[in-house]
């Protein structure tokens, strides 16, 4: 949504398409249309990849851009061939490195570095864009990206005034905030932590630390939670 209030800033037209199996009523927030499209085909009920295929088949020939959001990036493959059979540009986001993160337990090593040569080679390459979050980003899908292929650096979009009053921020007193997941391996949290603590008492306890979301592999939410009890600090930890 905010990528797409920032678009309108700028003079664009733009519309945020979401597919449905059931016939939805279209509405609009910050004078920007989310505009449902009803996929009629039964078959393609359950089967997400191919029902947004034929969706963006239809879509794309009526926008100069599709942008995109993805929740398997094998599948972009798919999506670009779609898009550009009909003479579409596709444009996705990517906030991070390309399967260097075990997300889960299923997350083999092995694995995410074929999924991770696969995504650079073979389907980087085929975008029409790509947005990326930082400099390293960007220097790693240049490198990768096709001859026509765009890489544009955003830094990452919140919106401060709709946030900050959902934050228990004491008066004068500094916090760090944490937004998303917890990972041991991507973030390193524990030796965040740490350094938290050290900061904290030659700060006299005027430093606290914010977290949005308490999710996160057992072993490590365990960690967290015994490190915040021995070291007396569940008043200036908050999740």
């Amino acid at each position: 949504h905010l990528y797409m209030r920032a678009l309108k800033n700028t003079g664009a037209k733009v519309i945020i398409i979401i597919p449905t199996f059931e016939e939805k009523k279209d509405y609009s927030i910050d004078d920007i249309k989310y505009q449902y499209e009803y996929i009629k085909n039964p078959s393609l009920k359950g089967n997400i990849k191919e029902a947004n295929i034929e969706l963006l088949k239809k879509i794309a020939p009526q926008y100069d851009v599709i942008f995109t959001s993805i929740a398997d990036d094998s599948w972009v493959k798919y999506y670009v061939e779609a898009i550009q059979k009909v003479k579409g540009k596709m444009v996705i986001e990517m906030n991070e490195n390309p399967h260097s993160i075990i997300g889960s337990r299923k997350d083999f090593k092995i694995i995410l570095f074929l999924k991770r040569l696969y995504f650079l080679h073979f389907v980087a390459n085929r975008l029409d864009g790509l947005i990326v979050i930082s400099r390293k980003l960007e220097s790693l899908f240049s490198t990768y990206k096709g001859v026509n292929t765009k890489v544009i650096r955003i830094p990452v979009l919140c919106d401060l005034i709709q946030k900050k009053d959902l934050l228990k921020v004491q008066e004068k007193i500094p916090y760090i905030l944490h937004a998303g997941s917890l990972s041991e391996q991507k973030d390193g949290i524990k030796a965040m932590l740490k350094a938290f603590k050290i900061a904290h008492d030659e700060l006299q306890g005027k430093l606290r630390f914010i977290f949005t979301l308490k999710i996160g592999f057992p072993g490590l939410i365990n960690w967290i939670d015994n490190f915040i009890k021995v070291n007396n600090l569940e008043e200036f930890i908050e999740f």
